[in-house]
């Protein structure tokens, strides 16, 4: 990756992978926000992540974006970086159901966030099947997964908290958070220019630590209310 990298992207991979070696008080592992504007090159910055944990061993990732035409986009982002070798599964070409292991292995699994509350008429989610296959690299299953989970404009999963007109968090929002709990060792790396408009915004951000164990904050309601009274 030598030259590939400008200096404010190569800052990104390197703040990760620090952040990336630290676990939350409840045991679940500490989570990185980028929030570098447009132009900076996000992309690069993910693909440089994810290369970074395959160099470690860590060989297969989840890559989370807004549209399967952006699937492209990230093949182009290993090759700019020397690794157009590196697998990388278009989700919503494939079957539903158990993935054969013969053919979709080690890589990265590229997805969105529409497929997360996805299912077929027979009830198999997609979002089961991400899960299964991310857990099938290790002997302890999801729980040991400890590759990348990238939330590629991560803004997309903002509405969790209800309104204040009682309305309800989107399913998108409630599966963003299930896949984090579900897979609570993975290296998960949020990416968005535009984050959050309000506090609130920020529920989908599990693995920042900003609340919950070991924080003043028992849960997101509660630093949410009073983040926003503090002004």
């Amino acid at each position: 990756m030598a030259g590939a990298l400008s200096a404010a992207q190569l800052e990104a991979l390197v703040y990760a992978g620090q952040r990336h070696s630290h676990l939350n008080p409840d045991g679940s592992r500490c989570g990185f926000f980028i929030g570098d504007g447009t132009g900076v090159g996000k992309g690069r910055e993910i693909a440089s992540t994810i290369l970074d944990n395959v160099c470690q061993g860590r060989r297969r990732s989840i890559w989370i974006s807004i549209s399967t035409a952006l699937y492209y986009d990230a093949q182009r982002d290993f090759a700019d970086l020397g690794r157009p070798d590196i697998p990388v599964y278009a989700l919503h070409k494939l079957p539903y159901g158990a993935l054969d292991e013969s053919e979709i292995s080690d890589g990265v699994m590229f997805c969105t966030y529409q497929s997360l509350i996805a299912q077929n008429k027979s009830n198999e989610r997609r979002i089961d099947q991400i899960v299964t296959w991310a857990g099938a690299c290790s002997s302890r299953g999801a729980d040991n997964f400890d590759g990348c989970l990238v939330f590629d404009e991560a803004h997309r999963a903002k509405n969790l908290a209800p309104s204040d007109r009682g309305g309800k968090g989107t399913k998108t929002a409630e599966m963003v958070i299930s896949i984090q709990n579900q897979l609570p060792k993975a290296r998960v790396l949020y990416v968005s220019a535009t984050a959050a408009a309000e506090v609130k915004d920020l529920g989908y951000m599990s693995r920042l630590g900003l609340w919950g164990r070991g924080t003043p904050f028992p849960d997101f309601n509660t630093f949410a209310a009073k983040i926003e009274r503090a002004g």
